[in-house]
């Protein structure tokens, strides 16, 4: 069920770049931060159960090589799209340099864009998200996680004073005592403690709701509780995305652990899990596409609908791009496993 689960979420950020808010609250950093969540649990999965019986240097090896046939392909095709149009069009101006280019491709680099600035830029005629692919930042954040996790959940000591640290800084950020957005949200330190709670949901999947980590995931989310309270009813708290990722936290953490128990097969379940990826980096490009045709001064509903459209258009395209790449990955990733 978790792949309708992330088309949803997908789904919500795509609406909120299309300017929907919800009382207020934007509808994406909820979704985003649910991904955290899911990602988290991915990683946990894969590295101690699928994984699990291969030396731990080979594991590693094979667990970043996995991860990096799941996130390159599909985004340097998007890219490479995104560049054809630019180049094609002129579409805000766009200027080619190696060095953007490759802070681009690399992905990473992107989470830093509010240090980094102008050597990413790639859209010259635009002020804010004037990278290649605008949602990257978040996915850049997200490979990080990939990098750090595998190392941390080795030792149950390591990770757990690593997953107190980073929910720390988290309430810090909550409280304005550190950059609201920046720590709660867009970077690794205040938000790796959100992936970690994917992994904290997996092993109670394995070990029960009364072990070590049931405990640890109860305490944390009853904090969670507590800070959601006191920042909507007790002391209102409107400073940039406090609320949505508590909101994320909130709902997000029963949602991801209630489909960890349904065990049953969906219908189209896999189909959308695939898309969800595509869906959830093109949707600028069609955005872009459709300004430059002149389709996106329209009425609100029509602009959904046209941007809808064409956003899973390419998302099917890429998934028919990335085909022979994850068969691949999938026999990769089976024939590593069996072999140790």
């Amino acid at each position: 069920m978790t792949g309708y689960l992330r088309f949803f979420l997908a789904g919500l950020v795509f609406l909120s770049h299309l300017g929907v808010g919800i009382y207020g609250l934007n509808p994406g950093v909820v979704a985003v931060v649910v991904f955290y969540v899911l990602a988290g649990k991915v990683i946990s999965k894969l590295f101690l159960e699928k994984f699990g019986g291969i030396p731990l240097k080979k594991r590693l090896k094979v667990f970043y090589v996995e991860r990096s046939l799941r996130i390159f392909p599909v985004y340097i095709f998007l890219s490479f799209l995104t560049i054809f149009f630019l180049w094609l069009t002129k579409f805000k101006d766009p200027v080619f340099e190696i060095k953007n280019l490759l802070f681009n491709f690399l992905i990473i680099p992107v989470n830093f864009y509010m240090f980094l600035g102008n050597k990413l830029t790639i859209l010259s005629g635009i002020k804010t998200d004037n990278w290649l692919i605008p949602t990257a930042w978040s996915l850049g954040l997200e490979m990080q996680a990939y990098l750090l996790l595998p190392l941390i959940m080795i030792r149950q000591m390591i990770f757990f004073t690593v997953f107190s640290l980073s929910f720390g800084i988290y309430v810090l950020s909550c409280f304005g005592i550190i950059h609201t957005e920046y720590f709660g949200y867009r970077l690794i330190p205040g938000t790796l403690f959100i992936f970690m709670i994917g992994h904290l949901i997996n092993r109670v999947r394995k070990e029960g709701i009364d072990s070590i980590y049931g405990w640890s995931l109860g305490i944390c989310y009853v904090v969670i509780l507590g800070l959601t309270i006191y920042h909507f009813f007790i002391k209102p708290n409107y400073a940039h995305f406090v609320r949505e990722t508590l909101i994320g936290l909130s709902g997000g953490i029963p949602v991801v652990y209630f489909l960890a128990l349904f065990k049953k097969r969906a219908v189209f379940n896999q189909l959308l899990a695939d898309l969800s990826y595509p869906f959830f980096l093109a949707h600028f490009l069609s955005f872009w596409i459709l300004t430059y045709k002149g389709w996106f001064s329209v009425k609100f509903w029509d602009k959904v609908l046209y941007s809808f459209i064409l956003t899973l258009i390419i998302s099917f395209a890429s998934i028919m791009i990335e085909r022979p790449i994850k068969s691949w990955r999938f026999r990769f990733g089976k024939e590593a496993s069996q072999r140790d």
